[in-house]
This record gives structure tokens, C-alpha cells and sequence, in this order.
């Protein structure tokens, strides 16, 4: 019995992979792993973050075959999410802003699948990621729900704040773009 051909990431999808790696490099520099690279139906890459409050996060993205056309997924691996009284942090939740879970790992909502583009990029999803951490924490040390603190944080200017070599990166991802 032969086994089904692991998919391969097309010739322009691995340079869009080549500098998404770049950029997470550039903004995380030895914070970063990516597994299965090869694999478009397997590749996850890892973040590990830092919140206000000092706690170390891993954040996993797990692509998609149609990457990056498809909004990919956004878990939290470490450490594992809790509730307020220690339970099993809710999965598939609106107040949580929670997908349901993925290997185990609650799913972070982060951009809405309709408005994701191929101008988005990996780097955005972890920083949603992160603000999304932020919420987590003042949730645990306020009781208020993270909703609260999430409507917030979508309502406040995004400040662009990119040093030269990182808008060389991001005006190389926007040159291939535009050769589509």
C-alpha cells in the first residue's frame, strides 16, 4: 500500500514562508521555532512571549495548505490556560474570544476569516496573540471578562513604530504581493 504524498508548499508560497521567518526573526530574535516546515499541511511555528506581567507564553500558529490566502490558526501551548477558579479555561467562547481547541490547545480568535488578506501577515496574528495574553491577565487580576479588555484594545490606534531594516522586510513581503 503506498502512502499519500506529503503536500509541498509551491515555489511562491516557500518565498512568502522565507520572509514571514524573517520578519518573526527580525521582531523575535531566538524566540522563535518552526516545525514541519516542508509539510503545508503541517507547518506550526512557535513564539514564546513575555506579557506586562513578566509570565512566559508559547504561542503556535498552525498553517494552512492555502497559506497565505487562508487565515491561519492561533493556539496558546504553554503554560496551560486556566479560569479564574483554576477550571478548564472555556473553549469555543465569545466573552473568551476562544475557538474550539486544537490538539488540546484553546484557539485564540484573532482576525475574522473574512477579513483576513494576503497582505496579513504572521508577525500580526502573534501580536494579536499577544494583546489577546494582556486580556488574559487583566481577566485574572481583575475578574472583569476579557471582552471588556479586548473591545479596548481593538479601539486604540496602532501605533507604526518599525525600525528601517523591518520596513525593508515589510516592503519585500508587499513586492511579492503585488507580482500575484
Amino acid at each position: 500500500m503506498e502512502s499519500e504524498p506529503i503536500p509541498m508548499w509551491s515555489d511562491r508560497q516557500r518565498k512568502r514562508l522565507g520572509i514571514e521567518k524573517n520578519l518573526l526573526e527580525d521582531y523575535f530574535p531566538a524566540r522563535t521555532n518552526w516545525t514541519n516546515s516542508t509539510n503545508a499541511t503541517k507547518t506550526k511555528v512557535d513564539i514564546a512571549l513575555n506579557t506586562n506581567d513578566k509570565t512566559e507564553y508559547i504561542l503556535r500558529i498552525h498553517l494552512t495548505q492555502d497559506f497565505p490566502n487562508a487565515c491561519p490558526m492561533l493556539t496558546v501551548v504553554s503554560p496551560m490556560l486556566k479560569s479564574r477558579k483554576g477550571d478548564r479555561f472555556p473553549e469555543s467562547s465569545t466573552e473568551f474570544h476562544t475557538l474550539q481547541n486544537i490538539e488540546g490547545y484553546p484557539t485564540v480568535c484573532h482576525f475574522h476569516p473574512e477579513s483576513w488578506t494576503q497582505e496579513n501577515t504572521l508577525y500580526q496574528v502573534f501580536m494579536k496573540g499577544r494583546l489577546w495574553l494582556e486580556a488574559y491577565s487583566l481577566y485574572h487580576s481583575t475578574g472583569k471578562i476579557m471582552d471588556t479588555f479586548l473591545k479596548e484594545f481593538d479601539s486604540a490606534p496602532e501605533p507604526e513604530v518599525v525600525p528601517a531594516e523591518k520596513k525593508r522586510s515589510k516592503s519585500r513581503l508587499r513586492s511579492i504581493l503585488r507580482r500575484r
